[in-house]
């Protein structure tokens, strides 16, 4: 997705969700969009994951390793008002279904689809890894080292961050005209006619 349908996707589970679950349906699509959690790995957030003192959560990823995410402002609210909102189970697991039992990654994904179609995104294959995929892809666009989109996403392999940067006509021109050493702007300077 590009950046302007993630903006759209935000503004629909603000304007559409049920008051019931718009704090925490909005957290889940932040949290997916800023730091590029996988289903599983939201489904297995606690709220002892979350510090919000820190402006972090403690998530296991792939292969069952921990990582601590630092989130943004927008994640941060948007998670502290649905910790605030109390909609977190008595076992512990911060995102959870109007019974108080812990989202499965079927139930994460009708809610993620939900919000892209009434958003009216269609790209073929929805669901959070849709939003996992823009995280990787927006990234380089706002000129992020892509060593630290592959620790930020988790990935094991450069390689496999390098599947979401796209290297366009522009961010070559502007990658080459970086190499500007300004040896020919006295000499246009000398040479211009007034």
């Amino acid at each position: 997705m590009a950046e302007d349908e993630c903006i759209r996707l935000l503004q629909t589970v603000v304007q559409r969700a049920k008051p019931k679950v718009q704090d925490r349906d909005l957290a889940m699509v932040i949290l997916f969009l800023a730091t590029g959690l996988r289903a599983s790995e939201l489904c297995n957030l606690k709220l002892s994951d979350v510090n919000l003192r820190e402006k972090q959560i403690k998530a296991v990823r792939k292969g069952g390793k921990e990582q601590y995410l630092n989130l943004n402002g927008e994640a941060m609210r948007a998670l502290t008002r649905h910790v605030m909102a109390g909609g977190q189970s008595k076992n512990g697991w911060l995102f959870v279904s109007a019974r108080g039992q812990r989202l499965r990654r079927a139930s994460v994904y009708g809610v993620v689809r939900k919000y892209l179609r009434l958003a009216n995104i269609d790209k073929g294959k929805w669901g959070p890894h849709m939003l996992r995929h823009s995280f990787c892809t927006i990234l380089p666009q706002k000129a992020v080292d892509p060593f630290v989109i592959q620790n930020l996403a988790g990935h094991k392999s450069l390689q496999t961050t390098m599947r979401y940067v796209r290297i366009g006509n522009n961010e070559e021109t502007e990658a080459v005209s970086r190499l500007e050493f300004g040896i020919f702007q006295p000499l246009v300077e000398e040479h211009s006619t007034p």
